[in-house]
């Protein structure tokens, strides 16, 4: 009886540790592969040298080598994040991941190929929860970090960093994401980095295209996308000033009247806090039998086409010398090139602001000076060019414009040397910038003192509007 009662039990457990090994097997090469199909489809942004989970009884270990990734976004996408070495762990039964290891971080500017070290004051809390084939909850948090160069020369700095995001779908196979992010004591990047990021290119070549003329006023038949890269796109670098400071007016070579800057402190002085907290609604649009991709990181790399809506909560950038809050909804469709919504901006201490991007913007222009022109002679005359529709006032400022000197009348044979026309557009949005700013502010009633306030909204298909001000009509002024 007892001899019967053993064979029965070693029989029974043979039998559960046949199932549970294939149990675990089974989930654990769908987890792998998951992750591997996950970095596959977003390959323009993620890539990794070897994935392969391991734990064998109970739990789940995730070993990521040479993990490469950046954000999708254009005020980050150039810097591409490496990570030699990372480790998560789970039980077998649970779907929660828990990072347990992350070595030698890294962060690649792309542009400047320049590469720093990322350091830690402690270890990150990193934690995923994945099911239903896409993450559904994500979060992150440190108490501080830093990115070191070659010699140790610290390059960007935070006192501590929060992100998470929570997924899932909706009715009508909708997939909401909440996305929060607070990050405090940032030195090291601030507004004009996110300019030089997201725009500058996009400025210079409206330039040379003439999409966007030298007098700063927008060539009619230019698209708007360009028009929002050139006035919406003012923030600031790593130097700034806290109150106004004039000299002398002056007239330059470019005919712009502007008064001399005097030079701003060093931003890495400045310690700013940074947060987000938004909701991104992504709709599926019918196109056939396309079968709908659940995974919000997914949703650019697939067939399937999506109406996209972003309600920004809060959006907080803050410093000693300025703040700036935004909230509002931002729409994206399929057959409409730029987004639409309704956007409000907030900026107290505006006249700090206003000098703070000045000063930064004339920066860029003088250290311009000492690079190879970015647009060519013959751009400039291309771009100077007016439109016979160009504002009255872009035309008198125009006509002030020296001729460079031709090489006949160049009689001590002294070198020709032409100023890039980005250099003279950033001195004339310089010039202009303050007036016309607070002519603008003072058009919505909420403005008050230093606190001017911006309503910036775009109907499907139209022009922006700020303030109620066609955005063509703002770069007329310049």
């Amino acid at each position: 009886m007892n001899k019967t009662i053993i064979v029965k039990s070693s029989v029974i457990l043979v039998v559960l540790g046949v199932a549970h090994s294939v149990f675990w097997f089974f989930k654990t090469g769908q987890i792998e592969k998951q992750i591997n199909n996950m970095i596959s489809e977003n390959s323009s942004y993620m890539s990794a040298g070897e994935v392969s989970v391991s734990g064998f009884p109970l739990n789940q270990k995730i070993s990521v080598k040479d993990l490469k990734f950046s954000i999708p976004n254009p005020a980050f996408s150039k810097y591409q994040v490496t990570i030699t070495n990372l480790e998560a762990n789970s039980g077998i039964f649970s779907n929660q991941f828990s990072v347990s290891k992350i070595e030698q971080v890294s962060v690649l500017d792309t542009d400047s190929n320049i590469s720093g070290l990322v350091e830690f004051n402690n270890q990150p809390e990193i934690s995923a929860t994945i099911s239903d084939s896409m993450i559904t909850k994500f979060s992150y948090k440190d108490l501080g970090h830093r990115v070191t160069d070659a010699d140790k020369n610290t390059i960007y700095t935070s006192g501590s960093a929060e992100f998470s995001l929570e997924s899932n779908q909706e009715e009508n196979e909708q997939i909401k994401t909440k996305v929060l992010a607070t990050i405090k004591d940032i030195e090291g990047f601030d507004l004009l980095s996110v300019y030089k990021n997201s725009s500058e290119k996009k400025v210079i070549e409206g330039i040379k295209t003439g999409e966007i003329t030298i007098g700063n006023s927008t060539n009619p038949s230019a698209p708007a996308s360009d028009v929002v890269n050139t006035s919406a796109s003012a923030p600031a670098t790593t130097t700034s000033n806290q109150n106004p400071s004039t000299t002398n007016t002056t007239t330059d070579s470019s005919g712009v009247t502007s008064q001399d800057l005097t030079p701003a402190p060093s931003m890495n002085m400045v310690k700013s806090n940074f947060i987000f907290d938004a909701e991104y609604l992504s709709t599926p649009v019918q196109n056939g039998d396309t079968q709908v991709q659940n995974d919000p990181t997914q949703i650019q790399e697939t067939p399937v086409q999506y109406s996209k809506s972003v309600k920004i909560n809060n959006l907080e950038f803050s410093n000693p010398l300025y703040k700036i809050l935004v909230n509002g909804q931002i729409d994206s469709f399929q057959d409409d090139s730029l987004p639409s919504g309704s956007v409000t901006v907030k900026i107290e201490k505006s006249e700090s602001l206003i000098t703070y991007v000045k000063n930064g913007l004339t920066q860029i222009a003088e250290k311009k000076k000492e690079e190879p022109a970015t647009v060519q002679s013959a751009d400039l005359n291309a771009s100077n060019s007016i439109p016979a529709s160009t504002s009255t006032a872009t035309t008198e400022t125009a006509a002030t414009t020296p001729a460079t000197p031709s090489a006949e009348n160049n009689t001590n044979n002294q070198p020709i040397v032409e100023e890039d026309p980005y250099q003279i557009f950033l001195k004339r949005f310089v010039s202009g910038l303050e007036p016309i700013a607070k002519e603008l502010s003072a058009k919505n009633p909420l403005s008050k003192d230093d606190v001017a306030v911006f309503d910036i909204r775009r109907e499907k298909n139209l022009d922006f509007l700020i303030n109620e001000t066609p955005t063509r009509e703002i770069l007329g002024k310049f």
